[in-house]
């Protein structure tokens, strides 16, 4: 089931930080400890939304953002693996940034789409602004190399 979350919904987050078994966390910033990859990530309805990833924080502590793989994400990964036995991810070679809403605005931009969207061999079509003119090219997406 595809559902979109927000920043800020209420969550439960299940795992076994620092070797403790069964731990559970709630709210609207349920905490992701060492140990806890892995786990569920479950929304105020019940369902499963995400995995626990990782946490960023500094060395010797556990304050700061946690990450989880989004649910759909997770079972594209498995069906891959049980039909091909790797799981591959679309590459375009190239690195950018984050198009907020605001820099779309201001480039003229009418809409984005992930890659994550997209398999190695797809071709999609790029629009490529360069000094105030656009212009759409279609490029192939190749196979994520495993350094990236």
């Amino acid at each position: 089931m595809q559902r979109r979350c927000a920043g800020g919904e209420a969550v439960v987050a299940i795992g076994n930080p620092l070797g403790y078994d069964f731990s559970v966390t709630s709210g609207t910033d349920a905490a992701i400890n060492e140990g806890d990859s892995g786990g569920p990530l479950i929304d105020a309805s019940g369902h499963v939304i995400g995995i626990s990833e990782q946490i960023t924080s500094q060395p010797g502590g556990n304050q700061g953002p946690g990450f989880a793989v989004p649910i759909n994400t997770a079972v594209s990964a498995m069906k891959q693996q049980q039909a091909t036995g790797k799981v591959t991810y679309a590459y375009l070679g190239a690195r950018g940034q984050t198009i907020t809403s605001d820099i779309a605005g201001a480039l003229g931009c009418r809409r984005t789409r992930a890659l994550m969207k997209h398999k190695p061999s797809d071709t999609v079509t790029l629009t490529v602004v360069r000094d105030g003119k656009s212009r759409d090219e279609n490029v192939t997406l190749a196979e994520r190399p495993r350094s990236s």
